[in-house]
């Protein structure tokens, strides 16, 4: 017979020889033991000790970010419960293979930090995508606890940023944006108006640029042949789509395997071939045979080109309807270059022209883009012929995966919907081939930059004079419009509030701008204008000076004086509106590269105040501010230095964010905040916090990277790498055990 005990207590019914505590609670920790009664004897086990620590919780976990192609990122968690720590960063890719695991990461070229609380990824490699990162956290009794999954997602400088045009679901409703329905779009084309046609559901379509959706000819779900005006004509499964000068559109009628011209007042007319009967013969009008024709693109002289998908062939048809064969040879298929029917395709479909009358072509079975010259000669641009893939580069070493819809802009830049993959491609004239939108192997119909943006089967794609490229995205049934965009983020704007008066209590930020040119700066001391904002105790009287970094002075300013410039400058920069008659002080000034620091001081007393500083210059400047700082008494409570800034942009920045309180001292600084701790919030939600920064060798690294002054290894202060999407942002620095003194905190933008 078994006795178990607890803390020499007897547990009642524990009478096994196995002990169990389910839900274990802080009441059943202490000494356990067990009493064997046997026949006529007694014995007792040796005391096992149940200990039950504080479950581990994270405080912070790591955020999704978005960089550029050769840019860096930082991932940061926080956890809490029975230390120490261990952390182990893992990897796996977004579309899972089996089985689906995740991949420890260990540091070198790509990762530093894979076993710490703060993980650096870097320089991101030449190619775009997205990684799924994860960090697991064991504590003291080797409990493991996993981060949430957060994405990294990696552009090239110059993408498309992706929006939903028309169409949301599947039958054909003529309408405006979304309320407007497709069932699977093909071909799209743009006229020098803006105005787009798309081939869905037997029918061809008008979106004008605002969205608005209406039939032009066909009638939705009805196949046939039949010649006629708007909806009394019918075509069967109509694909690529091309308009001329004069507004006329050319469609090939896939499974009719004919070529339809329709006239601006909706005319639809055969112009080539005979319905039904598919062939390879060249002539004059029905005598010429297609064999699924998929591709069409008009020349200025009227020259209409066709990719003879079934036919392995390109085909010409002049403005007078005689078909001729340009390049290929009909039914027999392959991948060589050559002239005319010397050269060989594996199913053509997309087709576009450029103004030198050169022709681009999607060899689908190929995985190629090819380049056919007036005269015929046929040359692979882009891709290997055999081998598929999603792989960016130059020429031969670029992959494609079904590779259909294609356009070139006035530039020469061509542009694919690589339908395998789901992204769009781009194609330089030196034939450098990037993803600049969707994710290779992951299909969605979200709306984003890049490597965000996700398609479901694209297929048709057009550009328009503007470099506006548009997309029938053919499973999401929608017409999807991309804009592109060279991604940049830049810290815009420092605020600083604490206490200021005079002498120590200066409230004082500094700030640098890069080289290159001169940067037009707001700045703002505000007292009075903190009032309608429920700030008590504010100062009454602020006085703003400007400084370079020999100390001399640039500018100052008292009361601000509701001036039209000020007050343009104050909505463009949207910061919040002044009394023209208060005393709150404020200047623009325009500065060359350079550091600078901006005195808040008082005309007499003490009070609460905020120091603001602004890029002005909008867009995205080439002079930039690089870094941004402000230092003050840091008090208790209310009283503690808060500094507010901003990224602006499209992608994420990353940041170096600096608490200083002790090293301070080697400047010539009196009464230093002891141990300052760091933390950064963006609105109510912590992100990150630091107490001693401990020497680590990254931050070191990057601190010297960024010209900002060495900490001492040993040093009580604090510091961090964020890699923060565009937002606004505060980093507070307080007293650890509510201690007080003067503290800088700095932000650096990471290069």
């Amino acid at each position: 017979m078994y006795q178990w005990r607890h803390n020499g207590q007897p547990i009642s019914g524990a009478t096994a020889d196995t002990l169990t505590i389910t839900n274990a609670q802080l009441d059943d920790t202490g000494a356990y033991d067990v009493i064997l009664y046997g026949f006529g004897t007694v014995t007792i086990s040796t005391p096992a000790v149940l200990s039950i620590g504080q479950p581990m919780q994270f405080v912070v976990q790591p955020r999704d970010a978005s960089i550029a192609v050769g840019s860096d990122a930082v991932f940061h968690v926080e956890v809490t419960g029975d230390g120490p720590f261990v952390y182990r960063w893992q990897s796996r890719p977004v579309v899972p293979v089996y089985p689906d695991t995740w991949t420890d990461l260990f540091d070198g070229t790509s990762y530093r930090g894979t076993t710490t609380a703060t993980l650096a990824v870097g320089p991101a490699p030449f190619s775009t995508g997205c990684i799924l990162l994860s960090c697991e956290v064991t504590d003291a009794h080797g409990s493991p606890v996993n981060s949430r999954t957060t994405q990294l997602f990696i552009n090239y400088p110059e993408c498309l940023t992706v929006t939903t045009l028309a169409g949301d679901s599947y039958w054909n409703v003529e309408s405006t944006e979304s309320a407007a329905q497709f069932r699977s779009p093909r071909g799209i084309a743009v006229d020098a108006a803006g105005n787009l046609y798309v081939t869905a559901n037997c029918t061809v379509c008008r979106v004008t640029p605002v969205g608005v959706v209406t039939t032009i000819a066909g009638l939705a779900g009805v196949s046939g042949s039949a010649d006629g005006t708007g909806t009394a004509a019918r075509f069967y499964d109509p694909k690529g789509i091309a308009v001329d000068a004069a507004s006329n559109l050319y469609v090939a009628d896939g499974t009719n395997s004919t070529i339809r011209k329709i006239t601006p007042a909706s005319v639809v007319t055969t112009l080539a071939g005979l319905a039904g009967n598919l062939g390879s013969t060249d002539g004059i009008g029905s005598v010429a045979r297609f064999c699924n024709p998929e591709g069409v693109a008009i020349d200025a002289a009227g020259n209409l080109y066709v990719t003879d998908n079934g036919n392995c062939t390109i085909r010409k048809i002049t403005p007078d309807g005689v078909v001729t064969t340009l390049a290929g040879l009909a039914q027999v298929k392959g991948s060589a270059d050559g002239i005319g029917s010397a050269a060989r395709f594996s199913g053509p479909v997309g087709i576009s022209i450029d103004a030198a009358g050169d022709l681009y072509v999607t060899d689908v079975g190929n995985y190629t883009v090819r380049m056919i010259t007036p005269v015929g000669l046929v040359t692979t641009l882009a891709g290997l012929a055999g081998t598929l893939g999603n792989a960016d580069g130059t020429s031969s070493t670029a992959r494609f995966n079904i590779p259909v819809g294609i356009t070139v802009d006035a530039a020469g830049n061509l542009y694919v919907a690589d339908e395998g993959n789901h992204t769009i491609r781009k194609i330089t004239p030196t034939s450098m081939v990037t993803t600049i939108a969707g994710l290779a192997g992951s299909t969605g119909s979200t709306d984003g930059t890049g490597s965000m943006a996700q398609f479901n089967d694209p297929f048709g794609i057009a550009v328009d004079a503007t470099g506006t490229v548009f997309v029938a995205d053919t499973d999401n049934n929608v017409i999807r419009k991309g804009v592109l965009t060279t991604l940049t983020s830049r810290l815009s704007s420092l605020s600083a509030r604490g206490l200021a008066g005079t002498g120590d209590q200066t409230l004082i930020a500094g700030f640098a701008t890069s080289e290159g040119g001169s940067k037009q700066l707001l700045l703002r001391g505000i007292g009075p204008g903190l009032t309608p904002f429920g700030v008590s105790g504010v100062l009454a009287d602020p006085a703003l000076t400007l400084f370079n970094a020999a100390g001399t002075v640039l500018q100052q300013n008292n009361d601000w004086g509701g001036t039209t410039a000020l007050t343009t400058a104050f909505a463009q920069v949207w910061a919040f509106p002044l009394s023209p008659n208060s005393k709150d002080a404020a200047l623009l000034a325009t500065l060359p590269g350079g550091v600078y620091t901006a005195h808040l001081t008082a005309q007499s007393g003490t009070g609460v105040a905020l120091l603001e500083a602004y890029d002005v210059d909008p867009g995205t400047p080439t002079t930039r501010l690089a870094s941004l700082s402000a230092r003050d008494q840091v008090g208790t409570g209310d009283n503690i230095l808060i500094a507010g800034f901003a990224v602006t942009g499209n992608i994420s920045r990353t940041v170096l964010i600096r608490g200083i309180g002790p090293t301070l001292a080697r400047y010539g600084v009196s009464g230093v905040l002891a141990n300052p701790q760091l933390q950064v919030f963006q609105g109510n939600t912590l992100l990150a916090q630091n107490d001693d920064w401990g020497g680590d060798t990254t931050l070191a690294a990057v601190a010297a990277q960024v010209n900002a002054f060495a900490l001492d290894a040993n040093s009580k202060d604090a510091a961090m790498l964020l890699t923060l999407p565009p937002g606004a942002y505060t980093a507070q620095v307080s007293g650890v055990g509510n201690t007080t003194g003067v503290a800088l905190v700095e932000i650096y933008e990471v290069p």
